[in-house]
C-alpha cells in the first residue's frame, strides 16, 4: 500500500506543468535593412504581436587603413507612417576590429558620428540607443572607453526624456565575464542566436542550438546589469561542396529541401545533391550538400528557458530578429507567446 501511495505521489508531480515564468516580457522587433519605411504589413505585424518598440539598425561601421572608421552601410529611415506609440531604438553595429585600430581621438569622433545620426528633437520616443559589437578581452578597454564617452555625451544632449545606453551581450561574454568585462551601460541585450560560424561543415545549427546554449548558461550566475534578450525568427540553407562553404540559400528551409527532386535526405537536416542542377540562383553539382537551419518554436522555448536564469530583472524586452515578411509567415505569434510565456 505504501508503494502504491508513493507511486501515485510521484505520478502527480510528473503530471504537473512546469512553473510559470514570473518575468514581465515585452515583445519587440529588430529591423535590419538598408531602408526602414514601415509598410502597412509591418505596422499590422507590430500591432498583432503587441510590439511597442522597434530596434532599427542605423549604420554598420568598419575600419580601413585609408578611411579609418567609416560606415559600410547606413539605413534610410522614414517613420511618418509608424504610429507614435511605437518607439524606435537606434542600433549601431561596429565590427570588433575597429577597436583594435582606433585611437582615443578617433573614439571621440566616433561618439559624435553616432550622436549626429540620431534626432534629439522628435515627437517619437527614443528610449534607448544600442551598440552592437562582439568585443573581446583585447578590445575591451577601447570599446568600454567609447561606451563611457558616449554615455557622458548622451547625458548632456537635448533629448526629453533622456535615452538609456545599451550594448549587445554574446553568450561567451556572459559565461566569461571575468575576462571580457561588464560594459559600462545601463542595460545589456543578450543575443540568443548565431551561436557558431555557419560556414563550418561540422556545425549542426549555427542559428540556435539549445545544447550549446546550455554549455554557456547552465550554472551561470545572473548577469550584474539588467538584460533584455533577442531570439531569431529566420532560417536558411547552407550550400557545401565537400567541406567547403559555397553560399547561403536565403528563405530555404527543410520543407523546400523535401520538395526538391534534385535532393535526397542524408541526415536530420542534411540533404545531398543527386543531380547537377541550377536553381535558387545557384549551381549545384552532384555530390554537393545542403544543411538546412531553422529557429524552431521548440528550440526558441528551450533557449529562452535557459536564458531567463541569467537575467536578473523582472521586466525585460524580448526582441525578435527580425521584422521580415519572408520569415514571419513561418511563425504563429499565438503559438510562440504560449511557448515563451509572453502575456499579451
Amino acid at each position: 500500500m505504501r508503494l502504491i501511495s508513493l507511486f501515485l505521489l510521484f505520478s502527480c508531480f510528473a503530471c504537473q506543468t512546469p512553473p510559470q515564468s514570473t518575468k514581465i516580457v515585452l515583445p519587440a522587433f529588430y529591423a535590419w535593412k538598408t531602408s526602414f519605411s514601415p509598410a502597412q504589413w509591418e505596422i499590422q505585424t507590430l500591432q498583432q504581436w503587441n510590439a511597442k518598440r522597434v530596434y532599427v539598425k542605423y549604420a554598420d561601421l568598419d575600419w580601413s587603413d585609408k578611411k579609418g572608421v567609416h560606415p559600410i552601410s547606413t539605413t534610410r529611415i522614414q517613420t511618418d507612417s509608424l504610429p507614435l506609440d511605437i518607439a524606435i531604438v537606434p542600433v549601431f553595429f561596429i565590427v570588433n576590429r575597429v577597436f583594435t585600430k582606433i585611437s582615443v581621438e578617433e573614439t571621440t569622433e566616433l561618439v559624435q558620428y553616432v550622436l549626429e545620426m540620431i534626432p534629439q528633437t522628435s515627437n517619437r520616443s527614443i528610449p534607448e540607443i544600442q551598440l552592437d559589437c562582439d568585443w573581446t578581452a583585447s578590445t575591451r578597454d577601447k570599446y568600454f572607453l567609447f561606451l563611457k564617452t558616449l554615455k557622458e555625451q548622451m547625458a548632456i544632449g537635448s533629448w526629453r526624456p533622456k535615452p538609456i545606453l545599451s550594448a549587445t551581450i554574446r553568450l561567451h561574454q556572459v559565461k566569461h565575464r571575468d575576462q571580457t568585462g561588464i560594459p559600462p551601460v545601463d542595460r545589456g541585450l543578450l543575443m540568443l542566436y548565431n551561436f557558431e560560424s555557419p560556414t563550418k561543415a561540422s556545425v549542426h545549427n549555427s542559428i540556435i542550438d539549445p545544447k550549446i546554449a546550455q554549455t554557456y548558461l547552465s550554472n551561470t550566475p545572473p548577469y550584474p546589469i539588467p538584460l533584455d534578450a533577442a531570439l531569431p525568427l529566420f532560417g536558411w540553407g547552407i550550400h557545401f561542396r565537400g567541406a567547403t562553404f559555397q553560399g547561403f540559400l536565403h528563405d530555404f528551409r527543410s520543407t523546400n529541401a523535401k520538395e526538391s527532386t534534385f535532393l535526397s535526405r542524408d541526415g536530420k537536416n542534411i540533404f545531398k545533391v543527386i543531380a547537377d542542377t541550377s536553381c535558387y540562383d545557384t549551381y549545384f553539382r552532384r555530390g554537393d550538400w545542403i544543411r538546412t537551419e531553422e529557429a524552431t518554436p521548440k528550440a526558441l522555448a528551450q533557449v529562452w528557458d535557459l536564458a531567463q536564469k541569467v537575467i536578473p530583472n523582472d521586466t525585460c524586452h524580448l526582441v525578435f530578429f527580425d521584422l521580415n515578411a519572408q520569415n514571419l509567415h513561418y511563425y504563429s505569434h499565438e503559438d510562440l507567446y504560449k511557448r515563451l510565456q509572453i502575456k499579451h
